[in-house]
């Protein structure tokens, strides 16, 4: 017997590995299209992601212009003082994504226009902690976190706030309008004396997996 196949076989056999490959392509390019898309895994990499798209956290967002355009700034400022980060503009868009419009604008402004290269430092993170320093807190808003952090201090006796002050302190700084009446419910709760709905909302709005008091 012949080890070849029979000629009649050959293009039948030919139309088969033709099916296989295009197949095998298509699967390729839905698996090419796919990597990088909207929430999809980056490797802390902005060219992780399809165009228009940034990489924070590990994950392809929509870039938000005003975010984008600080984050530049910044970094080109920090850089012309001799301070390399690979990292720079992934790691501040990761930062401020959640700020306030108004707040990115006079954060960036801090950066790039009133801080000197001995202000800035060694690194991104001392010139951001001077301009986070720097940002105004409201009033209104500082009033609300001492209120919620003597609830708390009332509610459960020696339990370490620190972590919550702080934390309570930076979103009253940063927060747009929006993000900062999800502390309504809380500053609420207080009014009404319960202790337990305090501490729910307070563990949902600062997104605490385990509950630190």
């Amino acid at each position: 017997m012949s080890q070849f196949p029979n000629r009649r076989l050959m293009p039948f056999l030919l139309m088969i590995l033709a099916v296989a490959s295009l197949g095998l392509a298509a699967c390729q390019a839905a698996m090419e299209t796919k990597q990088g898309g909207l929430n999809e895994f980056c490797n802390n990499r902005d060219s992780d992601c399809r165009e228009g798209l940034v990489c924070e956290a590990g994950v392809c967002v929509m870039a938000n212009p005003a975010v984008t355009d600080a984050c530049e700034q910044v970094c080109m400022r920090i850089d012309t003082c001799g301070v390399t980060e690979p990292n720079c503009i992934n790691d501040c868009s990761t930062e401020i994504q959640n700020w306030g419009d108004g707040v990115i604008e006079t954060f960036a402004s801090c950066v790039v226009d009133d801080l000197t290269c001995e202000e800035i430092g060694d690194t991104a993170n001392d010139a951001a902690q001077v301009c986070y320093d720097r940002l105004p807190l409201d009033t209104e808003r500082a009033d609300r976190c001492r209120l919620l952090v003597r609830e708390l201090q009332s509610c459960r006796p020696g339990a370490n706030t620190n972590r919550f002050q702080s934390d309570c302190v930076y979103l009253a700084r940063t927060a747009g309008d929006e993000l900062w009446s999800n502390t309504d419910g809380c500053a609420e709760s207080v009014e009404f004396g319960e202790c337990s709905e305090t501490v729910d909302c307070i563990n949902q709005v600062f997104k605490y997996e385990e509950n630190p008091f």
